[in-house]
């Protein structure tokens, strides 16, 4: 990460587990080059909306909801795709789908949000930004 983000730390041996962790990915992949190309739909229809994984950006964590770390999952109520909450805690929807285009297959998908910045739709765990 850039400097400034002196909360995040990715070390293989710390966090072993971690959904990111870029020093584990290249001692496992050393020359890691990943082509893809993908088409993202957006859309209305919410029954073919995505669930994802919403990952904390806020480089503060004071400010942020629960006091979560950036790059790490929210620690918001996850919701519905209404944004009503739901049991659990870190999961919201992305309103369409990405697709691979070489195979066809329907892909995972995450985003970020500022929990901070609930003025600008950083804390529904929706993927809708403002700007």
């Amino acid at each position: 990460m850039p400097a400034g983000y002196p909360d995040v730390v990715y070390d293989a041996d710390l966090n072993p587990t971690s959904w990111f962790n870029p020093p584990s990915m290249l001692k496992m992949y050393p020359a890691l080059q990943i082509y893809m190309v993908l088409m993202l739909f957006l859309l209305q229809i919410k029954q073919k909306w995505t669930r994802c994984p919403v990952i904390e950006t806020s480089h503060v964590k004071s400010q942020a909801i629960g006091n979560s770390s950036m790059m790490k999952l929210r620690e918001s109520n996850s919701v519905d795709q209404n944004g009503n909450a739901e049991p659990g805690t870190g999961m919201g929807w992305f309103p369409g789908y990405a697709i691979d285009v070489e195979t066809g297959t329907r892909l995972n998908m995450a985003f970020g949000e500022n929990s901070w910045l609930a003025g600008s739709n950083g804390s529904d765990m929706i993927w809708n930004p403002s700007r």
